[in-house]
């Protein structure tokens, strides 16, 4: 075998194509996500919006360096929160935006703030738009919208509202020092189309880019551990992965960092492990 195969993720896309050109994306800046829901922690539903913001920050560069997942209790999130700031440019929570009363991540955002509630235009605009699209779809009975609804439109003073298509609770986005936090509805679909209108709208930053390569080995990963060792120790300026591939005699390896510091180490990985390298794949 000779040179490593290097591949690339497009834009919007999870799947890898292959090709022999490694991927520009964007520049890192660090990311923090709090997933709130009593439902994740008990087990009844699996978290969906972890990975799906994962995916979406590495796309635009940038690394998630945590995903922590609380009840639905403001003491909890509040500290949550204060904890993924001091770690994070980028902060994102999502569940419990809900109308009841064990929808309480708005409160905590706004104790966490130290900002007040209300209810701005957008957002009661966006609860109006979708009771009435609702209501024409027959989902619900009328398109008046009920006290309780209302809950969803406060959002803290100081909020860019954020559109969503699927359902009633706006995204909003803050900002507190050098944190960008984002407020994310639960529900998957709910949450993807408010990341859509926040990318559509340039509100999560991108900057310079950076390079990601993927190579296979045609091997199991204790045999080669000393040498990805090695490669992991001198190049300290790449983010180095090695990842085995359950049942199969296949190891993947993901190099990432500055385009010059990515390639030196590609170079170094083909010239202690090219003869087992996977060509093409």
């Amino acid at each position: 075998m000779c040179a490593a195969a290097a591949r690339r993720r497009r834009p919007g896309s999870s799947p890898i194509v292959a090709s022999k050109y490694p991927q520009l994306v964007r520049p890192s800046v660090d990311a923090s996500v709090v997933v709130v829901g009593n439902e994740l922690l008990s087990g009844h539903t699996e978290d969906a919006n972890g990975p799906f913001l994962a995916e979406q920050m590495r796309e635009l560069g940038h690394r998630v360096r945590r995903i922590t997942v609380v009840p639905d209790d403001e003491h909890e999130i509040v500290s949550a929160l204060q904890d993924a700031k001091a770690r994070a440019g980028l902060v994102f929570v999502c569940g419990g935006l809900g109308p009841t009363a064990d929808d309480v991540t708005i409160d905590a955002v706004a104790a966490f703030l130290e900002r007040p509630l209300h209810e701005p235009e957008p957002a009661r605009e966006q609860i109006h738009r979708i009771y009435r699209k609702g209501h024409k779809r027959d989902l619900i009975d009328s398109p008046d919208v009920d006290d309780d609804a209302w809950r969803m439109a406060r959002v803290p003073e100081g909020a860019t509202v954020v559109r969503n298509d699927e359902g009633a609770a706006p995204g909003s986005v803050h900002t507190v020092a050098d944190t960008r936090l984002y407020v994310l509805p639960g529900p998957p679909a709910e949450l993807q189309s408010v990341v859509h209108h926040l990318r559509r709208r340039d509100l999560i930053p991108v900057e310079d880019a950076m390079t990601e390569i993927e190579v296979e080995l045609d091997t199991f990963e204790a045999p080669v551990s000393s040498e990805l060792d090695t490669l992991d120790r001198e190049n300290p300026d790449v983010e180095i992965g090695s990842y085995p591939q359950h049942g199969e005699r296949r190891v993947v390896v993901r190099l990432r960092g500055e385009p010059e510091a990515v390639e030196d180490a590609h170079e170094a990985l083909n010239e202690a492990l090219g003869d087992i390298v996977i060509d093409g794949a």
